[in-house]
C-alpha cells in the first residue's frame, strides 16, 4: 500500500503500510465550492462537520489519514476505533469531529482535543475484501447503515444526510449555525471524476476563528 501526496510516496508511513497491507489506496473525493442550494431528486445532501476529513484504514488496527495522505494525530481515538470494529477489514470516508454537550462541532475544541472527540462516517468504501467504490452512493450509505448497526459506539457516528430537499435542509443548518453541506449524485461511484458540491453556510459564525486557527 502506498501512500501518495502530490504523487510522492511517503516512505515514513512504512508501518502503517505493513499494518493496512491487505486495504487499497484510495484517494479521496474532493468537493468542488458551488455558491447557492438546491432541490433535487437525483441528489443527496450531506451535513457537512466543521473538523479534519479523513479515511479511516482498519486491518485489526485503525489508522485516519488526511485528504493529503498525511496521518492525523488522534492516537486516542485510533485505539477506539480499532477496539470498535475488531477484526473486520475496511475502509470508511468521514470527518474527526469534537462535539460539545449539545452534539454541535466545535472546530476550535477539536484543535484544543477538548469536547466529545468523535468519527463521523459518512461513505462505506471498502468492507471485508470487497470493493464498494463502483456501486452508487445510495447502496454505499445503505451499506454504512446496515455495518453501523452492528457497530455500537460512542466515538463513531453516522453523518447526517437528506434526499432531495437542498433547500430546506440549509434552510435549518443556517439557522442551526452549522457550516454547510456536500450535495452529491444519489447514483454516483466513488471514482476520480465523480463530482461532490460544497455548499457552505455564509453566516456560520466559527469560520473566522477556523481561518485563524488554521494560520496560527
Amino acid at each position: 500500500m502506498t501512500y501518495v501526496n502530490n504523487g510522492r510516496p511517503h516512505s515514513s508511513y512504512s508501518a502503517e503500510r505493513r499494518i493496512m497491507q491487505n486495504l487499497p489506496s484510495i484517494h479521496p473525493i474532493i468537493p468542488k465550492k458551488k455558491s447557492r442550494p438546491f432541490d433535487d431528486d437525483n441528489w443527496i445532501f450531506d451535513l457537512k462537520y466543521d473538523g479534519f476529513r479523513g479515511l479511516l484504514y482498519h486491518d485489526g488496527k485503525s489508522r485516519l489519514f488526511s485528504r493529503r495522505g498525511k496521518r492525523l494525530q488522534f492516537p486516542e481515538l485510533e485505539e477506539k476505533l480499532s477496539r470498535c470494529f475488531g477484526r473486520h477489514r475496511l475502509i470508511l470516508d468521514g470527518e474527526v469531529v469534537s462535539l460539545d454537550e449539545s452534539g454541535h462541532p466545535i472546530f476550535y475544541n477539536l484543535i484544543q482535543r477538548q469536547g466529545s472527540i468523535v468519527y463521523v462516517a459518512f461513505d462505506l468504501l471498502w468492507l471485508d475484501g470487497r470493493d464498494l467504490r463502483k456501486l452508487a452512493l445510495l447502496e454505499r450509505k445503505s451499506g454504512l447503515d446496515a455495518f453501523a448497526r452492528l457497530k455500537h459506539s460512542q466515538f463513531i457516528r453516522r453523518g447526517f444526510s437528506i434526499r432531495a430537499r437542498g433547500l430546506d435542509f440549509f434552510d435549518t443548518l443556517v439557522k442551526k449555525d452549522l457550516e454547510g453541506m456536500v450535495a452529491k449524485r444519489s447514483d454516483s461511484p466513488y471514482m476520480p471524476r465523480t463530482e461532490w458540491l460544497k455548499i457552505l453556510n455564509p453566516s456560520y459564525s466559527q469560520t473566522h476563528a477556523r481561518f485563524r486557527t488554521m494560520r496560527s
